[in-house]
């Protein structure tokens, strides 16, 4: 009887069998990379890494969402701006910050929004980021440029999924359009050696 191979992992040009088990569909490595992206988010509430309650739309641990109104309560009695370290009392009405701070509002929101998306569609928490860009020198990993006003885009690899690093404005499209191709880009290389125009003497 002769025996019966394994099927290969469903991941694009993955030569590796997939797992024993019914309904298993990729191999060790890819189900983890899936299981990562997977794994439940934690409570947006400063300073607490409890999961989020179940629920769509759910942001806070099950402690943090009972005790929602009770904090609630506390800001409305509260008259000191409520950014940490700030003694400036906050504008009158329904605003819970400084002038100086209520200002600065807009910037902070979109701050948190580009911090949520990151972690949404790539599972990466904001402590995660910063980690990332100070290994990196916080530069882009590919041209080492860091003069630009917008954070460094999350370059990932678009089978597994797995973060590889940070990159500027530029360089993040050009591996994109390359369709992150090493021919492509080893063939852009020697394009451009062939056709490098030399600066004359006189000229620099």
């Amino acid at each position: 009887m002769t025996q019966r191979m394994p099927h290969p992992c469903r991941s694009p040009e993955c030569p590796n069998p997939r797992l024993p088990g019914k309904g298993s569909r990729y191999c060790q490595e890819h189900r983890d990379a899936i299981s990562y992206m997977l794994k439940p988010k934690s409570c947006q509430h400063p300073g607490c890494d409890k999961p989020k309650a179940p629920g769509r739309g759910s942001k806070l641990c099950q402690e943090h969402r009972d005790n929602a109104y009770q904090r609630q309560l506390e800001r409305l009695r509260k008259t000191a701006c409520f950014m940490d370290g700030c003694p400036e009392p906050k504008l009158p009405g329904k605003y819970r910050y400084c002038a100086r701070h209520s200002a600065e509002g807009p910037q902070r929101e979109r701050a948190q929004v580009l911090r949520r998306s990151r972690e949404r569609q790539y599972g990466l928490t904001h402590d995660e980021y910063m980690a990332l860009l100070e290994a990196q020198g916080g530069a882009c990993a590919i041209c080492g440029g860091s003069a630009q006003q917008r954070a460094l885009a999350v370059d990932h690899d678009h089978v597994t999924s797995a973060i590889r690093g940070l990159l500027c404005d530029r360089c993040n499209p050009m591996l994109g359009y390359a369709r992150d191709s090493i021919a492509i880009l080893e063939a852009a290389i020697e394009y451009l050696k062939r056709n490098q125009v030399l600066i004359p003497p006189h000229c620099v």
